[in-house]
């Protein structure tokens, strides 16, 4: 028995692969988005800072530009996911875009800083702010379009968002330490990129082919049956409102830690240019293992408030644990050859990032978006 990876397929009922197959595909190809988006942003943010500096001013209008574009295209993309269109082959176009835009980034960067050479501070970051949101916003539709199309199979938010998070973010991880240790140095900035414009664009091809060639088999007629041995049923106890500021507070306080972890670190290990892709691999790692947890325990049947304390008890120890990590990694770095005092300030780092990284999903799961 096949499921067909089409959207608008029927989803075929009575049997474990009608759950499994759309999982391992869908899987497989966003734990491989993960990596060029990571790829992008550590080319991205050094090709930037070596045009206009590198400031406090410079790091913000970066970090900014990545999770305001983000947040604008998980919202646009779960417009879009809304509107009718086949969701895997509008997955694929965005990544095709994504690869486009790729190939041709540092060229675009480049340009842009001769038209801009000698303007205003304000000026300057206008325009580094624009190259960096307008792709994010491509990366950022990407989890929203396929978290819809995966909960027609497994009728659970939890579960779904979880999945997609935690490969997602787990690729993301991989590429930081990959790229930290082996991408740049290798293959510079131009090769990095069309590495990540190659992977982008192998995604799109394979998301088409997956839709296209899949064979379609109908239960019925019924093209959002869940399978039976999923439950459709979700206790939402949060209202809509509730869970947008609930998951606004959670991006400002973990953007917020990485933020002061990136300047304890950089401050600790003298500015050498690889801690910034090791500290965002450990908590990119941790956040990834946050969701893991998440949809391992959305499988279960457990009223929603339980879930509301499980997330409030893990938010809690969460912010302990990265309220240490400056504390830890000072008193290490005192004591232990620098390689070690690393090694623990990113253990316990991806701890905390990983008590941290159930709120997003739980959130999702939690809340009433009808």
């Amino acid at each position: 028995m096949h499921v067909a990876i089409r959207p608008e397929s029927a989803i075929t009922t009575g049997h474990p692969l009608a759950v499994i197959r759309p999982h391992f595909w869908l899987c497989i190809l966003f734990f491989l988005s993960g990596f060029p988006a990571l790829i992008y942003q550590i080319v991205w943010q050094r090709a930037l800072f070596t045009i206009y500096g590198v400031n406090v001013e410079s790091v913000t209008v970066v970090v900014t530009a990545f999770m305001l574009g983000l947040g604008v295209g998980s919202l646009w993309g779960g417009r879009a996911s809304r509107s009718g269109v086949p969701l895997v082959p509008l997955f694929a176009i965005v990544e095709l875009c994504t690869a486009i835009y790729g190939v041709l980034s540092l060229h675009v960067f480049h340009l842009t800083a001769q038209v801009t050479a000698g303007a205003s501070t304000l000026h300057a970051g206008i325009c580094a702010f624009a190259l960096i949101v307008v792709p994010t916003i491509l990366m950022g539709s990407t989890l929203p379009i396929l978290v819809a199309y995966l909960v027609r199979a497994v009728p659970n938010m939890g579960r779904a968002t979880g999945m997609l998070y935690f490969v997602n973010t787990l690729g993301s991880a991989m590429a930081c330490f990959v790229a930290g240790q082996f991408t740049m140095r290798l293959l510079g900035m131009s090769g990095s990129t069309r590495l990540a414009a190659g992977i982008n664009a192998a995604i799109a091809l394979s998301a088409f082919a997956a839709w296209a060639f899949a064979p379609t088999r109908s239960a019925g007629g019924k093209g959002n049956e869940p399978a039976e041995n999923e439950t459709a049923c979700e206790e939402h106890v949060l209202p809509f409102s509730a869970g947008i500021v609930l998951a606004a507070l959670s991006g400002f306080i973990a953007l917020g830690y990485e933020m002061i972890w990136y300047r304890v670190f950089s401050w600790a290990s003298a500015t050498n240019p690889k801690t910034f892709a090791f500290l965002l691999g450990a908590y990119l790692a941790g956040l990834a293992l946050g969701a893991l947890a998440v949809e391992h325990r959305c499988r279960s049947n457990l009223p929603g408030n339980d879930h509301l304390r499980f997330a409030g008890f893990m938010l809690l120890i969460g912010n302990i644990l990265a309220a240490l990590v400056p504390f830890i990694l000072s008193k290490a770095a005192r004591s232990l050859p620098w390689d070690y005092a690393q090694l623990l300030g990113l253990v316990e780092l991806a701890c905390a990032a990983a008590l941290l990284g159930t709120t997003f999903p739980m959130i999702c799961h939690l809340t009433d978006s009808s």
